[in-house]
């Protein structure tokens, strides 16, 4: 459960600080997956992590 949380944390920091510093990255589904390469779960077809309800809504209410 650790590891899935951390694997989560990565994605979700990488997903928010590329855009944020060099605008909008299109990454293609072989970049996504060479990048989140130890996420075994569901994947969206792009490639992106489908990340459980039980991690995202705490993440709302995160600040930095």
């Amino acid at each position: 459960m650790k590891r899935m949380i951390r694997v989560a944390c990565r994605v979700v920091a990488m997903l928010v600080a590329s855009p944020a510093t060099f605008g909008q990255v299109k990454m293609t589904h072989d970049q996504m997956l060479f990048l989140t390469p130890d996420w075994k779960d569901d994947r969206f077809p792009d490639g992106r992590p489908r990340l459980p309800d039980s991690l995202l809504k705490p993440a709302v209410s995160m600040t930095i």
